[in-house]
């Protein structure tokens, strides 16, 4: 006989077990934060709780589900209230106990109904978490018991909506211990200490969905930070682990930088140059010499730092290209450089995908932390390549668009 592991009722039931202790345990607990893999423990504790609150009508304990940021499905489909694949974000981790690619549709019905809000956990705050339990606590845990610890000490609670705030208890699950010894070593020799773990979390980026959520990173007097810092942290790490140079196509980084996913790493760069944890030094421009045959054209850097990496984006700039269709007006490369350790070059990466995506992407951080939540309305002035992007990234944004305007040169 097989018996689901997730979606049976009875397995369901039996995780219930867990959050009738909690509630016996810590009668006015406030929250409780749960890894959500299939989501039959954190359905389980939903319906213990949602049972209590029901019965109780006092000291309403919320549910807040926890996903590493490279695979959260649930976040994604409680802000869109439907389930929505993640497979196209999807990135694996080390917190391979919990999130994935979509949602089990079984599961969904009483996931949302149970869940009150969905995190969306940076990987640095779930290694914050790890440490801090081996470092404190003398308790070895995997990636996805990390995470809820993490997120617990370093979410902004403040943010997520009415009450919050007022928070005083909350309850951790921490699910299990299977964590890869080299990766545990890995996260407690990042830190020397709990300060520099709190440093460590300062720019991370938050994604929260709930009925009352209104998190947002407070990016409005930042100005924008470099173009690799838009890549995804798993990519990165990928690229430092590898033995020999990672070069990527054009192609290749419209794979892996998709417009979801450059929206949030454009929102912790930027929030990176705020706080100065991220440099960005003075661009170059250089005049290239012209003659009758040579056209006008420009040289230009543009370096920059962050978490140990140091980059540099190179360009031409030929602005007599927009009139051809060969070649764009802009084309270059990216380069990422090793700053922790030996300067090793990492990665050269095509610099024309990285612009028209990171460029689009921070004006749609910069319209979602300044305009107004009932904004319908979208105006874009140009029809080229940055207008196209553009419009990509105002989709995200998550505003109620049902018109648009676009103004061009010409009618084509």
């Amino acid at each position: 006989v097989f018996i689901h592991p997730v979606c049976d009722a009875a397995v369901i039931a039996g995780n219930s077990t867990v959050g009738m202790e909690i509630l016996e345990d810590c009668e006015d607990v406030d929250a409780i934060f749960v890894p959500y893999g299939g989501g039959g423990l954190t359905c389980g504790i939903g319906s213990a709780v949602c049972n209590h609150n029901d019965e109780t009508k006092k000291n309403q304990c919320a549910i807040v589900s926890c996903e590493p940021e490279t695979a959260a499905p649930m976040a994604l489909s409680k802000e869109r209230g439907e389930i929505s694949s993640f497979a196209k974000y999807y990135q694996p981790s080390f917190c391979d106990g919990c999130g994935g690619k979509a949602v089990l549709s079984p599961m969904w019905d009483l996931a949302n109904q149970v869940i009150d809000y969905a995190l969306s956990v940076p990987l640095s705050v779930a290694e914050a978490g790890v440490w801090t339990l081996h470092e404190r606590n003398g308790i070895v845990a995997e990636g996805a018991g990390g995470l809820t610890v993490g997120a617990a000490m370093f979410c902004p609670l403040e943010k997520l909506g009415e009450g919050v705030k007022d928070w005083k208890k909350i309850v951790c699950v921490v699910s299990g211990r299977g964590i890869d010894r080299s990766k545990l070593f890995q996260i407690l020799d990042k830190y020397d200490n709990m300060e520099a773990v709190a440093n460590g979390c300062l720019s991370a980026n938050w994604t929260v969905r709930g009925s009352n959520a209104t998190m947002s990173n407070d990016a409005s007097s930042s100005a924008s930070l470099m173009t690799t810092s838009s890549l995804p942290i798993t990519t990165m790490q990928e690229i430092s682990k590898a033995e020999k140079l990672t070069v990527l196509t054009e192609k290749e980084v419209e794979q892996k930088l998709p417009m979801h996913k450059c929206i949030q790493s454009t929102k912790e760069a930027l929030i990176a140059l705020s706080n100065k944890t991220g440099k960005m030094p003075i661009r170059q421009v250089s005049q290239l010499p012209q003659n009758e045959i040579q056209k006008p054209g420009y040289l230009v850097t543009m370096p920059s730092y962050h978490d140990g990496y140091a980059a540099c984006k190179l360009i031409t700039v030929y602005p007599q290209n927009s009139n051809t269709a060969n070649f764009s007006s802009h084309q270059g490369v990216v380069a990422l450089f090793n700053a922790k350790q030996n300067g090793q070059l990492l990665l050269l990466a095509d610099a024309h995908q990285i612009t028209s995506t990171r460029t689009a992407a921070a004006s749609a951080v910069a319209t979602m932390t300044l305009a107004r939540k009932e904004s319908h309305v979208l105006a874009i002035l140009g029809t080229g390549e940055q207008a196209r992007s553009h419009f990509v990234s105002m989709l995200e944004t998550g505003l109620p668009i049902v018109q648009v305007n676009l103004w061009g040169r010409n009618n084509d």
